[in-house]
């Protein structure tokens, strides 16, 4: 999902951090130390511009919520989403593609409910099964999807489906003229099919709008596999 970590925090497993940017800096390198960096040769400032502390700021704001994490924190477990899941899905995906046809998604859509703490935590990890499944995560507390979440979910439904019963989740040709996104096959980065029809890289992107995105995180990933030295 675009925003791995922020299941950590959510329960409670995450690192308080001073919100300021010194110590920002000092977290997030501490955690690159903490899964092999160098610290002798450890350069942050790729890692501080890939993950800017002030984007986080206010962004997972919620007047419901009963833990207070600053920019900083979210900051840090944005990093360490990326390294524990993002980062291998995509080193996965390279292997998988070499050897059969392979789909690759990122779930982006930020307002799902996580149970018992509410909405507005971005797409944290494992909020794309509640709308696959169409399945409220607090139904037994009559929780309800929105209009727009119950259109995501026929959406998501359809195209798993479809891969389940052909092997692909693109849609049918009148499908698509009926405004349906197609869903490309996932190429390595740099490489291109036998008619070259297809770009390399490429996301479908589960959202309030359904698209396509080339290179997810891949910038990020490079910056932090740079970081550990490999």
């Amino acid at each position: 999902t675009a925003d791995e970590g922020n299941t950590g925090p959510l329960l409670g497993n995450f690192t308080a951090v001073e919100d300021t940017d010194e110590a920002y800096a000092e977290a997030m390198r501490a955690a690159l130390i903490a899964r092999g960096a160098d610290p002798d040769n450890l350069d942050m400032a790729p890692v501080l511009a890939a993950y800017p502390r002030e984007d986080f700021v206010g962004l997972y704001d919620n007047p419901d919520q009963d833990i207070e994490i600053g920019a900083a924190a979210w900051g840090l477990v944005s990093m360490g989403g990326d390294l524990s899941n993002v980062c291998p899905s995509r080193d996965s995906l390279a292997i998988l593609t070499a050897a059969r046809p392979t789909y690759a998604y990122q779930f982006s859509y930020p307002d799902g409910t996580f149970p018992l703490k509410g909405r507005g935590y971005g797409a944290f990890h494992s909020a794309e099964l509640q709308y696959l499944f169409g399945i409220h995560p607090e139904v037994l507390f009559n929780g309800s999807f929105t209009e727009e979440e119950r259109a995501l979910h026929g959406h998501m439904r359809d195209y798993w489906v479809r891969f389940a019963t052909s092997g692909s989740p693109a849609p049918a040709q009148d499908k698509i003229a009926d405004g349906v996104v197609d869903w490309p096959r996932y190429l390595a980065p740099g490489e291109k099919d036998a008619s070259a029809a297809e770009d390399s890289d490429l996301f479908m992107d589960l959202d309030r709008e359904i698209s396509v995105l080339a290179g997810v995180k891949r910038e990020r990933c490079e910056v932090l596999y740079t970081a550990l030295g490999r």
